[in-house]
């Protein structure tokens, strides 16, 4: 009797370490999952910045531009990241910063056209002979400046702009 009992008793520990680990196993899953990352943007990058919210593309770049990894730099908070299409064509860089206190958005978006389709307002410029894309997050603390020669197409700044995601 004593012995069918240790038995059962040795069988329930043997269920109740192996449910342990599973969900111990489960629980590193789900974290794997969650810090993978979910953008182009390299983790690497995106764990260094503070004091904003980076956005950037989840998927694909939009209209046939890519990145070069090697060339995004982080420097006193602000990110830029070089976005080409093909060698020898014009490159626009996009920037991200804190969005500075006491800035309204219309103090930086200025007379811009307004570009719908995306996340947080957006509008387009032209600066001294350049295309400047410009979106604010108030919210999120985040300024992001896209910046191109007047020769790139404005659509490209346009589709740019709209594929732009929160990040975090």
């Amino acid at each position: 009797m004593q012995e069918e009992h240790a038995k059962k008793n040795t069988h329930r520990h043997q269920w109740l370490v192996l449910a342990l680990l599973m969900i111990v196993f489960i629980g590193i899953v789900f974290v794997c999952r969650i810090t993978k990352s979910t953008s182009l943007l390299p983790n690497s990058v995106v764990s260094k910045i503070n004091g904003f919210v980076p956005y950037f593309y989840k998927k694909d770049i939009p209209n046939g531009y890519s990145l070069d990894e090697e060339a995004i730099s982080l420097d006193h908070d602000v990110l830029m990241i070089p976005l080409i299409t093909k060698p020898d064509s014009p490159t626009v860089v996009l920037t991200e910063q804190l969005l500075p206190s006491g800035l309204s958005q219309q103090d930086i978006q200025q007379n811009g056209e307004a570009v719908s389709g995306t996340v947080v307002p957006a509008t387009i410029n032209t600066v001294e002979g350049r295309l400047v894309g410009t979106m604010v997050a108030k919210t999120d603390h985040t300024l992001i400046l896209l910046n191109a020669p007047a020769t790139v197409d404005k659509n490209d700044i346009v589709a740019l702009i709209q594929g732009l995601q929160r990040l975090r």
